[in-house]
C-alpha cells in the first residue's frame, strides 16, 4: 500500500515489515498531510516517492513474529505452527525469496530508500528534501516475539543465500 500526501508531489510506499506503521503515525502526527489517500503500491506519478527496507534476516524474523502475534498470515503465507527457524526454512522452500520480491516490488521507482536501522535519520532526510517539518518516529507495532527471536547460523546462511537481491538493496539504501 502507498500513502500519498502533498497532492501528487510525494508518496510514501509502505513496504510490509519495514517500520511502516511507525512511519505512517509519524507522518500523520507531523502534519505532512491531513488526509492520506491509500492506494495500491507502484505509484510512479509523483515527483518524490520514498520507502524503507531492513536487514532481510530481521525482515524474516519480523514476518514470523507478526504472524505469531497477530494470529494471521501475510500474502497467503501459512500461519506459523512451528518454531521460527522451521517455519522460515519451510516458507523459503515453498515460497522462495519473499523478501527480495517485496523489496524489488516496493522500491522500484523510489527517489529515496532508507533503512529501518536508520529510520529517524533517514526520515529526517526525506523531510528536508520535501521541506516538511520533522516527523518523530516512535516504535509502534514492534513485535516482542520477533525481537526476542535468535536464529542459528544455518538459518541465517539460508536467508543470505536466498535473499541476495534483498541484501543488495538494503546495503545500497540511504
Amino acid at each position: 500500500m502507498s500513502i500519498l500526501g502533498g497532492g501528487d508531489y510525494w508518496a510514501y510506499n509502505h513496504l510490509p515489515k519495514c517500520g511502516g506503521t511507525s512511519v505512517e503515525k509519524a507522518i500523520m502526527e507531523a502534519g505532512w498531510a491531513s488526509d492520506f489517500n491509500i492506494k495500491g503500491h507502484h505509484i510512479h506519478t509523483c515527483a518524490f516517492m520514498f520507502t524503507f527496507v531492513r536487514n532481510p534476516v530481521d525482515w524474516w524474523k519480523s514476518l514470523w513474529g507478526y504472524n505469531i502475534d497477530e494470529g494471521t498470515s501475510w500474502e497467503g503465507i501459512p500461519r506459523p505452527d512451528t518454531d521460527s527457524e522451521a517455519w522460515i526454512e519451510k516458507t523459503i522452500r515453498e515460497k522462495g525469496a519473499l523478501c527480495s520480491k517485496a523489496f524489488i516490488e516496493y522500491t522500484t521507482g523510489c527517489s529515496f530508500i532508507g533503512t529501518v536501522e536508520n529510520l529517524q535519520a533517514d526520515l529526517d532526510i526525506v523531510a528536508a528534501k520535501l521541506d516538511l517539518p520533522r516527523a518523530v518516529v516512535g516504535n509502534f507495532n514492534a513485535s516482542k516475539t520477533s525481537q526476542d527471536n535468535v536464529l542459528t547460523a544455518k538459518t541465517i546462511v539460508l536467508i543470505e543465500e536466498v535473499e541476495e537481491e534483498a541484501f543488495a538493496i538494503w546495503r545500497k539504501a540511504s
